[in-house]
């Protein structure tokens, strides 16, 4: 029989080893550099056991993340016809979102930039099921400007269960910037 895993645990993605270790700035002075003042630092040794879980809500914010990332990325095609490049058109060069143009307004109206958010978190972002991607577009108007969200639901893939998550996009009319405002179970 396999290890007991806790239900509000779950097995964390590679990179927030990475990031985790980061935020608790576990690095230490190399010995001898200590004395000159701005030693450079590495890494302390840890344990080599399996990472440790991860909470829920935890790994949901690391989504929102890198989604926000994402979204804010301007692709490689938006600048480079791609025409016959399919590799490269799928690839992590093209890492991003076509860019959002001065006529936002008609990408926002027609669903292109819902279509264009979609095609970008299929190919990039794995840890959201593509067969339970939804993105439902929000056109409110604010005082005093227009304002667009984006709903983005899915199931993020997770071990021991999958996590239905729901992310909130806002998109900033005057700057094309896009806000991943808010991560929900859903």
């Amino acid at each position: 029989m396999g290890p007991q895993r806790s239900k509000d645990r779950l097995s964390p993605p590679l990179m927030h080893a990475f990031r985790s270790a980061h935020a608790e700035r576990s690095f230490a002075p190399r010995i001898g550099d200590a004395a000159a003042g701005d030693a450079p630092r590495q890494a302390r040794p840890t344990r080599l056991s399996g990472r440790p879980p991860i909470t829920e809500g935890a790994l949901r914010q690391e989504v929102a993340r890198d989604l926000a990332n994402l979204v804010n990325t301007v692709s490689l095609a938006s600048a480079i016809d791609l025409d016959g490049f399919d590799a490269v058109r799928r690839s992590v060069l093209n890492f991003g979102l076509r860019e959002v143009t001065a006529h936002f307004a008609d990408q926002a109206a027609d669903g292109r930039l819902a279509r264009d958010v979609e095609e970008a978190i299929r190919h990039h972002e794995p840890r959201l099921l593509a067969g339970t991607l939804r993105i439902k577009q929000v056109v409110r108007v604010d005082e005093p400007s227009l304002n667009v969200r984006l709903e983005i639901s899915a199931d993020l893939s997770c071990e021991p269960v999958d996590v239905p998550v729901v992310f909130i996009a806002d998109i900033d009319v005057d700057s094309r910037k896009i806000n991943i405002a808010r991560a929900s179970a859903s």
